[in-house]
């Protein structure tokens, strides 16, 4: 695997830590094995805006489904305290 896939992949499933854990227990083999064919793709045909555009969704994504969800999380176990 292209080092620079390799490297995207160790930060990408580093940073799916922050969805919640039964999320990313059933979920982050999967996500990160599409993470890494989607910029295989990309970089075998040398399109660095595709490169970009997939961490660009890959964040995204972590700002609107994981945060968010992490933080209802976090509100409902203050609410049963």
């Amino acid at each position: 695997m292209n080092s620079v896939i390799t490297l995207s992949v160790q930060l990408y499933r580093l940073l799916a830590r922050l969805y919640p854990d039964e999320i990313r227990r059933r979920w982050e083999p999967e996500m990160a094995d599409t993470f890494a064919l989607q910029l295989g793709d990309a970089l075998r045909e040398r399109r660095w805006t595709a490169v970009i555009a997939i961490w660009y969704y890959a964040l995204a994504e972590l700002f609107q489904i994981a945060l968010p969800l992490q933080l209802t999380r976090a509100e409902i176990g203050r609410a049963h305290v």
